[in-house]
């Protein structure tokens, strides 16, 4: 979650979706408790590249994704 984070602060949309979704499947509960996993979760899923899982995990969130942002 904290990879995910840092690669989010970086500018890493890919990379912090990717370990998103592999803290999802490592510790499901652990990450859905965590409020600031919201944040980061809506963050990538509205301006990153879709990744595998992403959308999945801001569903289970509750959360609404976004298109990518243009440009």
């Amino acid at each position: 979650m904290e990879r995910a984070r840092a690669c989010l602060d970086g500018g890493d949309f890919t990379g912090a979706g990717r370990w998103l979704v592999e803290a999802d499947r490592v510790a499901p509960a652990e990450l859905r408790c965590r409020p600031f996993v919201r944040t980061v979760v809506a963050e990538v899923a509205r301006c990153g590249p879709q990744v595998a899982g992403v959308a999945r995990l801001a569903t289970a969130l509750g959360l609404t994704t976004y298109p990518p942002r243009a440009g």
